[in-house]
């Protein structure tokens, strides 16, 4: 990747430590843990910009191939000279089953290439890379990596603090390598993943608002073809209305004041 990105990996996991080593980057083993022993989020996002040289700091989840297009894209957006922002975008899901070969010059163009003909696009509710400046984020609820909700509340919290929040995913692919989710487990067993404790737990430290206005298609702004555009979603405005109207909810209409001040007015 173009430039060279500072890379921390945090955890204690097995492997974690040797990967760190074979490949040179700084390895952070202590983060904090939930009971279950589930890192938390929230101690990586705050710990990242405590270690990170850079201005700019990205939390992209360890399953995650990106490419130069990454870079570009941030590049792009810096040059609004926001103080604060939020970049983040879809994911291309696909099954991986040999090791890539990175030493293959030719390997972006041949993943590229499989990943827009085999690969699925994910819900825009799932996220898996987040971009900031360094020291945006001064505290945040203790959420556990790996289960709901917490995505979301980025999106929502950015907007709900007039925080311009950026869909990336026209410019930017990433691949999401496919996975089961038998490593979620309860008391020995394996359990559906909204079941389990942790998920549970992100979910009482978010509300309806949150998962509900959290996908990338409520962010403020988008990327297109390397040009910034606030993003207008009348569809999704009349929407919301229509549920204030119906169920009497100012919190739709809320949000959706928010969303647009978002568009015109920068904090």
């Amino acid at each position: 990747m173009t430039p060279k990105p500072e890379v921390i990996l945090f955890g204690d996991d097995p492997g974690v430590a040797e990967t760190a080593a074979e490949l040179g980057v700084r390895h952070i083993p202590d983060i904090e843990k939930t009971e279950s022993g589930v890192p938390l989020f929230s101690d990586a996002v705050l710990k990242g910009q405590k270690y990170a040289s850079a201005n700019v700091v990205a939390y992209v989840n360890s399953d995650i191939i990106l490419f130069d297009d990454f870079t570009r894209a941030i590049d792009k957006c810096l040059e609004k000279r926001w103080s604060r922002y939020l970049l983040t975008g879809r994911r291309l899901d696909m099954d991986i089953k040999e090791p890539v070969d990175f030493f293959n010059p030719e390997w972006r163009v041949e993943l590229r290439g499989r990943a827009l003909n085999d690969g699925n696009w994910a819900s825009p509710m799932a996220k898996d890379y987040f971009v900031f400046p360094n020291g945006m984020f001064k505290e945040m609820p203790p959420f556990a990596i790996g289960r709901p909700a917490f995505d979301n509340w980025m999106i929502s919290s950015a907007v709900f603090n007039g925080i311009p929040a950026v869909d990336l995913s026209d410019d930017v692919l990433i691949v999401h390598q496919n996975h089961d989710y038998s490593h979620i487990l309860h008391n020995g067993n394996i359990i559906n993943r909204d079941e389990h404790p942790d998920s549970k737990s992100n979910y009482k430290m978010t509300n309806q608002y949150d998962n509900m206005f959290g996908h990338a298609n409520y962010t403020t702004w988008r990327l297109t073809s390397g040009i910034l555009r606030r993003r207008f979603v009348w569809k999704n405005t009349l929407l919301n209305l229509a549920r204030f109207v119906a169920r009497a909810n100012p919190g739709y209409m809320r949000y959706e004041i928010w969303r647009i001040k978002g568009m015109f007015f920068v904090s």
